[in-house]
């Protein structure tokens, strides 16, 4: 989640992010744990901060973190059963504040779409199958085996599937460039497809969750737009989501922690503060 700072009743907002994620031992849940990562005002020294969460009513003390040059992380043991129970009983967003001392503290909303914890914010959009090696003595190499009929007959289809895949997947970008509205950023020959947050019914039943992605709905708010376009890298075509933005380190360390690829911006290298799309890997 996106972090703002308050000092002296003054708001600097997004000076960094705060994280939720599970400490796990095997396959118990050994608690929920917070992390802090802050560039603006940094308290140099090291600091205790407190942790509240705050929805209608109810204010609850949570512990505390302690910060180091703007950095923490605290094990909360109950802290993903609270908003839990917080999210049942009020259908309002649940405030989680950071309080150093002398009325400075760091704050972030925690949206009831956002709330529950998934357990890192990189997006598992794939499966990796490993095959287990077996090793095999120089002695017991078998000698070549020609393929039979029917192994080159299961050859034969599986080639025909994966052609018939593609040939319906290019279909379907065909038919998805010629409904939905283009947009040249860039004022070049680059042209990509102009999707909102609510196109994304258009990708598969998989995909869904990137419209609780805290990045992707941040750049989306802020620029009205996204994007949807293909990318040829090492020869292979790949299908994209791109969410407007400005290139900075900072926020490209966010965007790699929520399962974003790379940055296209109007020319290469980019430089800080160009405009242009992270981009995000998907299907159609």
């Amino acid at each position: 989640y996106y972090i703002d700072y308050y000092e002296n009743g003054e708001k600097h907002a997004n000076v960094g992010f705060l994280k939720l994620f599970q400490k796990r031992y095997g396959d118990c849940v050994e608690g929920t744990c917070l992390q802090i990562n802050v560039s603006e005002r940094p308290v140099k020294d090291k600091v205790y901060g407190k942790v509240r969460v705050m929805c209608g009513a109810e204010d609850i003390n949570l512990g505390q973190v302690e910060m180091i040059a703007g950095r923490g992380t605290a094990q909360i043991l109950n802290l993903d059963g609270t908003l839990d129970e917080l999210a049942k009983e009020v259908r309002e967003s649940v405030l989680l504040r950071v309080e150093l001392a002398d009325g400075r503290y760091y704050e972030c909303e925690l949206k009831p779409a956002e709330n529950k914890i998934v357990g890192d914010a990189v997006l598992e959009m794939t499966e990796v199958m490993k095959e287990e090696e077996i090793p095999v003595e120089m002695d017991e190499m078998p000698a070549k085996v020609e393929p039979s009929l029917d192994t080159k007959d299961q050859m034969c289809s599986m080639a025909e599937v994966m052609s018939e895949m593609m040939a319906v997947k290019r279909e379907k970008w065909q038919q998805l460039w010629n409904m939905i509205p283009h947009i040249r950023p860039f004022e070049d020959e680059r042209e990509y497809l102009r999707i909102e947050l609510r196109d994304m019914v258009i990708l598969p039943k998989m995909y869904y969750r990137l419209t609780e992605n805290s990045f992707l709905r941040h750049g989306y708010y802020n620029y009205g737009h996204l994007i949807l376009t293909k990318i040829y890298k090492r020869g292979q075509e790949k299908i994209c989501v791109g969410v407007p933005g400005n290139y900075y380190e900072k926020e490209k360390q966010i965007a790699v922690l929520f399962g974003f690829e790379s940055f296209e911006p109007k020319t290469e290298p980019a430089k800080e503060g160009d405009f242009g799309y992270y981009m995000i890997g998907v299907d159609i």
